[in-house]
Formats: C-alpha cells, structure tokens, sequence
C-alpha cells in the first residue's frame, strides 16, 4: 500500500484532533510538529523538541545521540516520588528520590568537582579517649597489648567503632594518630614500642631503655605515634602497646591518651 500523505495548503498548518480540540498534532508551515496533550509512544524520534511557548527546546544530535538544551530557564528533571535514574542496563541506581530529597549514589566524585559551601560532605573522621588501663605490656614474649580506647568522642562519616578499633566506611589513605600516656611506668625495660596495627600492615614507633637513665624509680611517660596508612573498606585499625625487658608496671592513664584518624583521600 501506498504511503498517504496529507499535505496543507500554502501557508496553512495540517491539523489532526479529537472532537474537543483538546488533544491534537498539528504540523505547522514551518515544519514543527506540535501535540496538545500526552503522548504515548514506544519510539519518538526527533532532532528538537520543543516547549509549547517555544521559549526552551531539548536538542538530540543525529550523528552522536548527545542531548542538549537551549531556553531561557533551567533544565529541570523531575523524578517522580520514590523514582531514580539508572545506568543504561537499568542495574545500578544513579540518583534516588525519597521523601523530597535526593540522593546521588553508587558515583564517583573526581578531583575536578567543586562542591558548593551549601552542601554537607561529612568525610570519615573519629576521636577517641582511653580508659584507664592496669600493667600493661607483656615483656617476656614483647608481643603487642591493645590498648583500651574505648570512649568515643566523635565518629563522623560512616566509620565504626567497636572492640578498641576503628573500622574503615570506605577505602583511601587515612591519617592516624595516638597518644599513650603511662604511670608507674618501669625504668627496667629493654625497650617499649607504640605501634598502628591494621589490616593491611604494621606501624611501629620504639624507644629504647635510654629512656630510664634519668629515672631511679619508676615515672610518668607520654608516646606518641602518626602516620598515614592504606585502609580498604572494612578493614580495621588498632593502637597496641609492646615491651621488652623489665616488668609489667605500666599504668596507661585516660587523661591525654587519645587514638584519632580521617580519610585523608579515597582511592
């Protein structure tokens, strides 16, 4: 069968509506195609579609599929409630709408992208305080006590904390920080050691019993230790006292002893 083919007179538009006028296609003497009402299609295709004052317009190249948009407003898509928009295969959601706000998901943000003063980007970060902590050390075998940082100030980000260790929310390198502070600590030892244990490898800071040449009896003594370490989403990190030598005598006190950390940069 033929194709039938509707042409308007000169300088007139081809109308084809419903009785009402309320839902039509027109074809203007321009060569716009214009619908009055919804539009219920598997397939449109179109170079330009159009606003129904013609103030803005959604443009589709032929050749690369690219969608632009040119108007006198903003571009505004609306979800609907409870919706989101999904990568091509429809798996992985991209943005979700829920209760009004929405939610940018499973993305990742580069080094070029500026984020406004208005928007709150909490980065994982914790504060912790010890608990007082009884003849700590092992120093026949010199293995590794963990100390008790057990009382959360602050834990921002997605981190938790549990067991005197911190768990990484996502993978980067993260800044970690400790302070020991001891009493009644032993000027017999060999050497003593504050190391950052984590999943992926060991910090180790050591004095040695240099430390004692001034003391006759036992004393009081901060350590402290930093350094910026690999964590995977996770994986956990830990502050662990070790001793050489000498006796089990020190006391580590909560006033100034803190266990600290934040995510430097995601990788």
């Amino acid at each position: 069968m033929a194709d039938r083919i509707i042409k308007g007179d000169s300088g007139n538009d081809v109308i084809i509506q419903n009785n009402g006028g309320t839902r039509k296609i027109e074809v203007t003497n321009s060569g716009d195609v214009e619908v009055t009402g919804d539009v219920k299609t598997t397939t449109v295709k179109a170079t330009n579609l159009k606003a129904n004052d013609g103030t803005a317009s959604l443009e589709v190249a032929d050749s690369t599929g690219d969608i632009g948009f040119s108007g006198n407003t903003d571009l505004k898509i609306k979800l609907p409630s409870a919706g989101g928009i999904y990568e091509s295969d429809g798996s992985t959601e991209i943005l979700k709408e829920s209760g009004g706000s929405v939610t940018l998901k499973n993305t990742t943000l580069d080094t070029t992208v500026a984020i406004g003063g208005s928007v709150p980007i909490t980065r994982p970060a914790f504060l912790v305080q010890a608990s007082a902590q009884s003849d700590v050390g092992d120093p026949t075998s010199g293995a590794g006590v963990t100390l008790d940082y057990d009382t959360v100030i602050k834990n921002l980000g997605g981190g938790t904390f549990s067991s005197n260790q911190y768990t990484a929310p996502v993978s980067g390198l993260y800044q970690i920080n400790a302070t020991a502070y001891f009493s009644g600590f032993p000027n017999n030892i060999t050497s003593a050691s504050l190391l950052i244990v984590c999943s992926n490898r060991t910090i180790q800071t050591t004095w040695s019993k240099t430390l004692n040449e001034n003391h006759s009896t036992n004393y009081t003594i901060g350590f402290r230790i930093s350094s910026v370490i690999d964590l995977d989403a996770t994986d956990t990190v830990k502050i662990q006292y070790a001793q050489s030598g000498g006796s089990a005598a020190a006391d580590l006190q909560s006033a100034n002893s803190y266990f600290s950390g934040f995510l430097v940069c995601n990788y």
